[in-house]
């Protein structure tokens, strides 16, 4: 098992270490500073074990690809030996080396950071970066004429050149490590959907420059290769560009390479945060990030699920400087709503509703397989489980526990960025809230106070002005707005509309799932903004009522009898604004 490492003995507390800025991802660096570093060295092993020469491995953005492409740099670089013990004593591949260590040329690509204006010029840049590095270290005779300059040729031309070079040596044996293929073709999807088809279709400079790669393992210098990625389009989108990748995406033994396991997060907090400063035990704080930063499962064989890296560190990271959890619970730096909005754009419009409304009653989704692939050069629109394996790809699904056939939201941070997806795109309008405001009211529900979350719901859908708010409003919204917001503030299954067998169909059941927690049966009554205002207190008089007797009848149905501390609550909303709220006995 991984376990955090540190090598600086004055952080502070010696006892702790600190947590890397945001944007750190050498390895290097990590050991040279003594950032606490998870160790996931024994993935190194388990490549060679399984004899993987030419891996590549889909995971989303910020779940540490970049860090563990620097650690297998490290490890495999002839030029990284006079830096061996300092870079990995005490981590698990130190105890356990294959051999191999330190026996490859490691030519490292990072396509990360790569935007879409001048694409192909910046993709050379990129290579001539590269290259140049890899020069710096095995220089050979004809290196300094390719690398000063950036070439007006194709980025095939220019690997087919640099491979020229480097075949100069037999005994240069080259290990190709390539960070994020993907991420600009990504962007193009959603800006440019035909130049990314261009790209990657036959005679596009991706595809050619693949097509080169995989022409040099084939008796050539490249004995090794590892390839992250974001999403598996732009691989299928090239068909036979890059065919002789092993895709351990879904492996169940590397179904937490990436992210971060409930013992590595433990070890983590108990490495690098001073608990009595929070307030707070280990178990308070895994048992807090839990539900927002846990649940990803990236293979339905394991029953492993990771929290997500980044924003793990960045919870902890607030608990370590201020003693206190981040005011705003999700970093938009690693949480990009532009990105489901792009994807779920490819898909049909009712499918699309279908998902999100799926997603947004806690229910799961079924899923038919990864099927033949996605490759838009073959299709215009993405099929339904087209739509579904991207979402899982970029990390806004993942498989249901112990199966392939369902596929589910992760966690609440996720669940927020569905919710305000239906609410801007599908229903038309803006609503905010604020992360703190909503745990506090969440810890008010389930004590027996609703009125808070009520307000936040009235507040957020207040926030957008106009007539056009109030056009094609309803009561729909608002029970949508109040089941996702007790789901992501505390972890409430809601029942919309449950039949209660003669008795009628209450508007919204709110099930707790914290059996001393308080649940909730509401009937919500929307009167229309356009009631004039010296009739608006009958109405509201007259709703009150009706919600009152609707309540009283509901009692005596099975179903409200089963659910234990339940609390039976009638809502009057006019137009946006909550005007009131009663308690029935």
């Amino acid at each position: 098992m991984g376990s955090p490492l540190k090598t600086r003995q004055s952080y502070e507390n010696d006892t702790l270490c600190p947590l890397p800025p945001s944007g750190i991802t050498d390895f290097e660096e990590f050991r040279k500073k003594g950032f606490v570093y998870v160790d996931k060295t024994r993935f190194i092993e388990k490549m060679e074990r399984l004899s993987l020469y030419f891996p590549f491995i889909i995971r989303p953005r910020r779940f540490g690809k970049t860090l563990f492409t620097k650690v297998l740099e490290a490890y495999y670089d002839k030029a990284e030996h006079g830096s061996f013990e300092r870079n990995f004593k005490g981590t698990y591949i130190y105890d356990h080396l294959t051999g191999t260590q330190g026996s490859y040329c490691v030519l490292h690509f990072d396509f990360s950071g790569l935007g879409i204006n001048a694409l192909e010029r910046a993709f050379n840049q990129e290579l001539r970066r590269s290259f140049s590095h890899f020069f710096s270290r095995y220089p050979l005779p004809g290196c300094e004429k390719l690398v000063a300059c950036t070439p007006d040729i194709s980025p095939a031309e220019y690997l087919n050149d640099f491979l020229m070079v480097a075949g100069q040596d037999p005994r240069l044996n080259l290990f190709v490590i390539i960070d994020e293929y993907d991420q600009f073709a990504n962007e193009l999807l959603s800006t440019d959907p035909e130049k990314f088809k261009k790209i990657t279709d036959n005679g596009g400079f991706l595809k050619d420059f693949y097509i080169q790669l995989k022409k040099a393992t084939s008796g050539g210098s490249i004995k090794r290769i590892f390839v992250t990625g974001v999403t598996i389009i732009s691989l299928d989108s090239m068909s036979s560009g890059f065919s002789i990748g092993q895709d351990i995406s879904v492996e169940p033994e590397f179904a937490d390479l990436f992210g971060f396991t409930e013992p590595e997060l433990r070890m983590l907090i108990t490495a690098a945060i001073d608990l009595k400063k929070c307030g707070k035990t280990v178990e308070q704080v895994v048992s807090r990030m839990h539900g927002l930063y846990n649940g990803y499962r990236f293979s339905p064989k394991s029953t492993t699920s990771v929290f997500n890296a980044a924003l793990s560190v960045y919870y902890l990271d607030s608990l370590q400087r201020t003693g206190t959890e981040p005011i705003k619970l999700l970093d938009r730096n690693v949480i990009n709503y532009t990105k489901i909005k792009n994807l779920l754009s490819l898909g049909d419009r009712s499918y699309v509703k279908e998902v999100v409304e799926t997603i947004l009653n806690g229910e799961k989704l079924k899923f038919g397989g990864f099927g033949d692939g996605l490759n838009l050069n073959k299709k215009n629109r993405l099929k339904p489980d087209d739509i579904l394996a991207v979402l899982y790809y970029m990390g806004f699904l993942t498989f249901a526990p112990e199966t392939s056939r369902y596929m589910v939201c992760p966690n609440r941070c996720i669940l927020e960025q569905f919710f305000r997806y239906f609410m801007e795109e599908i229903e038309g309008r803006h609503f905010t809230f604020n992360d703190e405001e909503v745990l506090e009211a969440a810890t008010a529900l389930q004590k027996g106070d609703i009125a808070p979350l009520l307000t936040i719901v009235s507040e957020g859908l207040s926030s957008d002005t106009g007539e056009h708010v109030y056009s094609h409003f309803n009561e729909s919204n608002i029970r949508t707005a109040v089941k996702v917001l007790a789901r992501y503030g505390a972890g409430y299954r809601a029942l919309e509309e449950p039949d209660l067998a003669g008795s009628g169909y209450a508007d919204l059941l709110l099930v707790s799932p914290v059996r001393s927690a308080v649940s909730y049966l509401l009937e919500l009554k929307y009167l229309k903004k356009s009631i004039p205002q010296n009739k608006i207190t009958t109405a509201i008089e007259a709703a009150t009522k009706e919600a009152s007797e609707q309540l009283k009848r509901y009692s005596e149905s099975s179903l409200t009898q089963e659910v234990q501390n339940l609390k039976k609550v009638s809502t009057v909303f006019h137009g946006t604004k909550l005007v009131a709220v009663s308690f029935e006995h």
